[in-house]
């Protein structure tokens, strides 16, 4: 076992010489250093003579006892992932400057950051080694789970081979409130269980902060009586943010402030430890640049407020559709969807909730709720207006939806969301918006109101809210997988866009069983209850067969009876009423009855 020390600037040396001897003496390890030689040559690690290491100004600083390595040719990465494996490398140390040499050796066969490939924690440090008594006081933040149980792992390791450091948890949290504050503290109880601390080790201390700014508050801990802060992280951006956009130049290498050291553990196991499986997904779906990201959210920020062209687009498109359900004309009804403007706040919405952006969430749902109420309104006014009083079969297929139009609304609001976001597939949306239908819901609602039949109106609303809530869903978990999270990566997301999601989706789940159980009911309409309930009032002279629903005709029932006497009307009428009552809407029924003799042999 070794550990391997990769120093880069002249300027860093001095200070990594410290805490590689610092960290071999405490892990009991030998140490061997590391840096880049020519490119152009053939690939080797070379191990440097004292000799050589004398001709170069800052190799020369290296101890003549620790081994010093110069990593040829063009792979030399690679070559630093076989030393690692070969050695059971422990631990890789290296300064920030270094750590960006090291990425720039990473040739196209690994991706991401090169901590990822890595089989052993990483440690990247800024600051001397302090000035410390016996006693070496380390602070641990933890944020994400898996990283920081392997922080907590090593450093449980270090406190067996060395009894006298000093170790206390901190876990930020962004404000103060009670639930927090819990999540806080068990997050941290759930660490040090899984870290399995032995009775013989001293048990670390820990402590809950609460700042806005996580970078900041680490920094501050600097300041404290500690000697080095750890801090569990596999992001370059978090990295380069805590070692360099806290503290000045000057107080890092101050040795009586605390150095910062972010550990990183990011290897086959910790990969699949830390990713759910929509982040495996994720990793499947190209990403947005960071201009795309921008461009998305200022065009769904710009749409998702309620505007005068929002209006005249909801206007023209409830008309529009309004007028084609009544003449119930397909073509009419295509129209109005490609004219109606709701899309775009739904996906607004998501939008906002992952991002925990709640004024972005407000203009949308107040966008929603405004064209919800303009759309209801017209169709209203328009089923005053034309006369009649049926009602076509475009309305009634709208006003009992089942668990297909809960799919469809799902694949819409993907389809949207990805065709949206992505450069050049804005060509999709007409055709997501005629799948989604939006506004005809809402226009047939109105209608069946406007004609006095308030049953089949809920009905029809409740397929827009089933749009509503699908498509929202939908298109929050495909911007996810997209790469679009919070403006501040480090912050999780806010308490209240959880709980929205939370509650979204338990909506979704609970309304799905009805949903299932209509579409069941639509697919086989003779069910045994129905049959059982008609029996009860059924001449004993007939028998019942079928009950059909046809699909170009909802609002139409057909009996198929075989029996000895024709019905009276007056039975038919009871039969009807029953019907009505059980499917609680409108209906035209249809007996069709077989004459059935029934002759026996008089021999």
């Amino acid at each position: 076992m070794t550990i391997a020390l990769w120093i880069h600037s002249k300027d860093e040396v001095e200070s990594l010489i410290e805490w590689g001897d610092f960290f071999s003496s405490q892990l009991d390890t030998p140490l061997q250093v590391f840096h880049s030689g020519p490119r152009q040559v053939s690939e080797e690690i070379k191990s440097l003579s004292w000799e050589e290491r004398a001709e170069d100004s800052f190799l020369s600083k290296v101890p003549s006892q620790v081994a010093c390595n110069q990593l040829n040719g063009s792979s030399q990465f690679k070559l630093l992932l076989q030393f690692c494996k070969d050695n059971s490398c422990k631990l890789l140390i290296c300064g920030i400057r270094g750590r960006e040499e090291i990425s720039s050796l990473i040739g196209e066969d690994v991706k991401g950051d090169w901590t990822e490939a890595l089989i052993c924690p990483s440690i990247t440090l800024r600051g001397n080694l302090p000035d410390y008594s016996s006693t070496f006081r380390l602070a641990l933040s933890v944020q994400e789970q898996a990283q920081s149980l392997e922080l907590l792992q090593f450093v449980r390791h270090w406190m067996e081979k060395n009894k006298d450091l000093n170790v206390e948890i901190f876990h930020v949290v962004s404000n103060e409130c009670e639930e927090a504050m819990g999540l806080g503290q068990k997050l941290i109880d759930i660490l040090i269980e899984k870290a399995k601390f032995t009775p013989d080790t001293v048990q670390p201390g820990h402590k809950i902060l609460v700042s806005e700014d996580i970078a900041q508050e680490i920094s501050s801990l600097c300041k404290i009586d500690y000697d080095l802060v750890l801090v569990a992280s596999a992001s370059a951006n978090w990295i380069h943010r805590v070692l360099f956009n806290s503290l000045r130049e000057e107080e890092f290498y101050d040795r009586s402030n605390a150095a910062i050291g972010i550990f990183s553990k990011s290897g086959e196991r910790i990969r699949n430890l830390n990713k759910s499986l929509v982040e495996r997904f994720r990793d499947l779906l190209p990403g947005l640049e960071r201009q795309d990201r921008l461009s998305l959210f200022e065009e769904l920020e710009q749409k998702s407020s309620t505007s005068i062209d929002f209006y005249t687009l909801i206007t023209l498109s409830s008309l529009i559709a309004s007028l084609g359900l009544l003449q119930n004309s397909p073509a009419i009804i295509i129209g109005a969807m490609l004219v109606a403007p709701l899309m775009t706040p739904m996906l607004g919405a998501g939008l906002g909730l992952v991002q925990g952006n709640v004024l972005l969430v407000k203009n949308a749902v107040v966008t929603i709720g405004n064209g919800f109420l303009m759309a209801m309104l017209l169709g209203i006014l328009v089923g005053i207006i034309v006369p009649g009083s049926h009602l076509p079969p475009e309305v009634i297929s709208r006003t009992s939806p089942n668990v297909l139009d809960l799919m469809v609304a799902l694949i819409s609001g993907i389809a949207a969301a990805y065709s949206t976001a992505r450069p050049g597939l804005m060509g999709a949306l007409p055709g997501v918006a005629i799948a989604a239908a939006l506004v005809p819901p809402l226009a047939s609602a109105g209608i069946c109101l406007a004609r006095s039949e308030t049953a089949l109106g809920v009905g029809a609303a409740s397929l827009f809210g089933i749009n509503l809530i699908a498509i929202i869903l939908a298109s929050a978990a495909t911007l996810y997988c997209l790469g679009v999270k919070p403006p501040d990566l480090k912050k999780p997301l806010r308490l209240w866009a959880r709980r929205a999601v939370e509650v979204l989706l338990i909506v979704a789940l609970v309304i799905s069983f009805p949903l299932t159980i209509r579409l069941f009911q639509q697919i086989n309409p003779a069910s045994t209850s129905q049959i059982h309930e008609l029996h009860a009032i059924w001449p004993q002279t007939s028998t019942l067969k079928t009950i059909e629903i046809p699909r170009d005709t909802p609002d139409q029932i057909i009996l198929n009876i075989d029996t000895s006497q024709p019905l009276t009307s007056e039975q038919i009428k009871e039969l009807h009423t029953l019907l009505v009552k059980y499917y609680k809407r409108t209906l035209k029924l249809e007996v069709r009855q077989t004459i059935v003799a029934h002759i026996e042999n008089s021999w």
